[in-house]
C-alpha cells in the first residue's frame, strides 16, 4: 500500500499535538494482538507504548513538554548517524 504524498505532507504540517493525537488515534486503530492481520506485538509492549503516547500527549496538551518540527527532528537525527558513522570509521 502506498500512502498519497499529499496526504503525508498535510500530516507532517500539523503541530506536533496534533501529530501526536494522530498515531495515537491510529495506534488504536490497529488489530490487537492474535486477531487475523495483527502485526505481532505482545499484549504487555501495545500496552506500554500506550501508555507513552498517552504520556507525551498530556505532556504537549499541558504546555509540560514540547515538540518540534519534522524537519528538525530529521536534521538531529541525520547529524547523530553522522557523528556516530565517523566515530564508528576512526
Amino acid at each position: 500500500m502506498h500512502v498519497p504524498e499529499q496526504l503525508v505532507s498535510e500530516v507532517m504540517a500539523l503541530p506536533p499535538a496534533a501529530r501526536a493525537e494522530l498515531l495515537a488515534l491510529l495506534q488504536e486503530s490497529l488489530p490487537v494482538t492474535g486477531a487475523p492481520g495483527a502485526m505481532g506485538a505482545d499484549d504487555e509492549l501495545a500496552a506500554d507504548w500506550t501508555a507513552e503516547l498517552n504520556r507525551r500527549i498530556a505532556g504537549l496538551r499541558s504546555g509540560e513538554s514540547t515538540g518540534v518540527d519534522a524537519q528538525t527532528a530529521f536534521a538531529l537525527i541525520r547529524k547523530q548517524l553522522a557523528s556516530a558513522q565517523s566515530a564508528k570509521n576512526a
